[in-house]
């Protein structure tokens, strides 16, 4: 039992590190794989926000829903679009107290 018990936590730091080994390896992967998509967007002419809602639903076919760079993706994405709809209230706010018209 003693000698069980001396052996494991080698053994369990070992393990450990080969896990964050393995993560990091699947991360640089995937971010790769963003960086490839990202590039392919930019050289039809998309813009930043665009390319990055189109790498996410791509790496969505890719990897798992919960793999972190689509956890990642997800966050950029909704963060990008709650700050266009801020923007877009503001403006919206702006031109109903100067009395803006649209012109269509």
């Amino acid at each position: 039992m003693i000698l069980f018990i001396a052996f494991s936590y080698p053994i369990e730091k070992y393990y450990l590190k080969l896990l964050a080994q393995k993560m990091r390896r699947e991360l640089s992967y995937q971010f790769r794989d963003l960086l490839y998509s990202l590039s392919a967007s930019f050289a039809t002419g998309r813009q930043m926000q665009e390319a990055l809602f189109e790498a996410e639903s791509g790496l969505k076919l890719i990897y798992d829903e919960n793999a972190a760079i689509n956890r990642e993706l997800a966050h950029m994405v909704k963060r990008m679009r709650e700050s266009k709809e801020i923007r877009r209230g503001i403006i919206v706010g702006l031109c109903n107290k100067k009395q803006c018209r649209r012109h269509t």
